[in-house]
């Protein structure tokens, strides 16, 4: 029996049996230690005496396992895991474990897994997308949709990735480059007039400051499965009516968009919005807001619409209704995908399936960016 690495979740139904080791069991059933046991379910497994040299079993569920004396083990295997009441060897403590060598803290919540990284004085937290199948685009009968969100079609990301829950803010921004280039300035608001290749300038830096953290850009598809958490909905947080070009009250709770934006905005320097049309709320100044005022989706990622669109690493693909896996989009004449809406845009450009095109040399003040780290 082989398993595909969607399925790595379901591993424990394999290794049920009694009677025999877990290795043996394992490699009898095609299983790639050093793949298809990461996020996996072995609650309560007693490992006995096994040799588990090359297996891999980041973040997975090791809850009450019993690993006290197996041997082969190193503490890289264990990176993410979740080891509550699991019986280690001796010397062997749960924090040492799970924390990655690139992480200042770890832990779990309500909405999984996160990790944090510290660079130049700034913290930013990351949430753990472990990997999986889902529906990208829009169904033609969205409300609010464009012919360049389908065909929808189904899409296998094969490879778990971690996320920030935020928006690069201006304050990890500044650490890391010295400069703050945003329009609204607050160390809390997302930084914004950054280029494709300023984001690279940045990811290049991030690395030489904190060796082996890996950072990148997601792809498209990375993006829309992260925005989605598991809801094929034109939102994370349900069906979008659209009253008027900047009024969906549904977006109101989890989205900065042209009909809030300027509801409580703080600062002295705002674009004039006084003539915006059908607002959900009346203003006369706005722009970007402080990140997480916002409710968060079901995998603790904040801001993923509104507040400013996000820069993704491939150009847009032209979709078919072929299912792929991982896939990436060509630079076509130099553009780049950027996704989630921002501040100034109109009710139908925040949902999920939204995208764009842009130049990755332009600066706008409705643009930035958000990191994620391939597990490799």
């Amino acid at each position: 029996m082989s398993l595909p690495p969607h399925a790595l979740c379901r591993a424990e139904a394999v290794l049920s049996k009694r009677g025999s080791d877990f290795a043996t069991l394992a490699l009898a059933a095609e299983l790639d230690p050093k793949r298809h046991f990461r996020g996996a379910n072995l609650r309560n497994v007693d490992f006995g005496r096994d040799d588990l040299n090359g297996f891999d079993f980041r973040c997975a569920d090791l809850t009450g396992a019993n690993l006290s004396a197996a041997r082969g083990l190193e503490k890289w295997m264990f990176h993410g895991a979740k080891l509550d009441d699991a019986r280690l060897p001796d010397g062997w403590s749960v924090a040492a474990l799970a924390r990655p060598s690139w992480a200042s803290a770890i832990g779990r919540d309500r909405f999984g897994l996160w990790s944090e990284f510290s660079v130049g004085g700034a913290t930013q937290r990351m949430r753990w997308i472990n990997p999986g199948r889902f529906l990208m685009g829009s169904p033609e009968g969205e409300e609010g949709r464009y012919d360049r969100e389908g065909p929808r079609h189904e899409v296998t990301i094969s490879k778990g990735f971690w996320l920030f829950d935020t928006p690069c803010t201006q304050a990890l921004w500044k650490a890391v480059m010295g400069k703050n280039p945003s329009e609204f300035k607050s160390p809390d608001r997302p930084v914004e007039q950054v280029s494709f290749h300023d984001v690279e300038k940045f990811l290049a830096r991030v690395e030489r400051l904190q060796p082996s953290l890996g950072l990148t850009l997601p792809s498209e598809a990375q993006w829309e499965y992260a925005c989605r958490a598991g809801a094929q909905t034109a939102t994370y947080a349900g069906a979008t009516r659209i009253q008027g070009a900047n009024n969906a009250p549904d977006l109101d709770p989890i989205a900065w968009y042209g009909g809030n934006s300027g509801k409580d905005f703080d600062l002295k320097k705002g674009w004039d919005s006084s003539g915006w049309p059908e607002k959900q709320y009346e203003h006369k100044k706005a722009g970007t807001h402080p990140v997480r005022l916002k409710l968060p989706n079901d995998w603790g990622l904040f801001d993923m619409l509104g507040n400013v669109w996000e820069w993704c690493a491939d150009g847009m693909r032209d979709y078919g209704a072929t299912p792929v896996t991982d896939p990436l989009g060509e630079q076509k004449d130099g553009g780049r995908a950027v996704r989630g809406g921002s501040w100034d845009v109109g009710a139908r450009h925040a949902r999920s399936a939204v995208r764009l095109a842009s130049d990755p040399g332009g600066r706008r003040d409705v643009l930035g960016f958000r990191c994620a780290r391939v597990q490799e």
